[in-house]
């Protein structure tokens, strides 16, 4: 019999689009699945180059919350865009008497066994370029924050992930909407019925 895990993680990955100058930033939603309140605590294997709000915290059955991971600003842009940096979520069954504050205090205690989850961070550019209709091959690869990756027939696995870095850079909230559908807003008034 597989054990529930106490907190549901999305994405499993942390990306994020590196820009010269400026602190950027993306997000994880965490969900407690249990009936029981839990103690989750954020760290990274690269401490002077991220921050979380929060990076600890409580939540009750049920509960979801965005942490936001900042990482910090960039001189230059790396030429090569591996990262080996990770982000490590652990999480324990807490008491409802624990608060964001006490929250630390379960996991430095080392008696407790804790959960564990650890997400690899993935760095992307942004670029542009001048889009020439006679060479397909920039639009093809899918180098390009303005343009779409195009589709072949012949570069689906290829595609799938340039499009969802695509997607991402536009905005997080427009990748939850591909993996979440569309809900088409509703709009009530008691006098009127409104129909699209």
């Amino acid at each position: 019999m597989s054990m529930q895990k106490l907190l549901d993680i999305d994405p499993q990955q942390a990306a994020f689009r590196l820009e010269v100058g400026r602190q950027v930033s993306c997000r994880i939603k965490i969900s407690n699945n249990s009936q029981e309140h839990v103690a989750f605590q954020v760290m990274t294997t690269n401490v002077h180059k991220y921050c979380f709000r929060p990076n600890a915290g409580v939540l009750k059955p049920g509960e979801c919350l965005e942490i936001t991971a900042t990482m910090q600003a960039l001189t230059e842009i790396p030429s090569n865009m591996a990262c080996n940096d990770k982000f490590v979520i652990r999480s324990v069954v807490a008491t409802p008497l624990h608060t964001a504050e006490t929250a630390h205090e379960l996991f430095s205690e080392g008696t407790l066994a804790f959960e564990e989850c650890r997400l690899k961070v993935v760095c992307f550019k942004c670029i542009s370029f001048s889009y020439n209709p006679g060479t397909m091959n920039a639009h093809m690869a899918g180098g390009s924050t303005t343009r779409p990756p195009l589709l072949t027939g012949t570069n689906y696995s290829y595609w799938k992930t340039k499009m969802k870095m695509f997607i991402m850079s536009m905005d997080e909230d427009a990748w939850r909407t591909v993996l979440t559908g569309w809900k088409r807003p509703v709009a009530t008034d008691e006098k009127v019925s409104l129909e699209p």
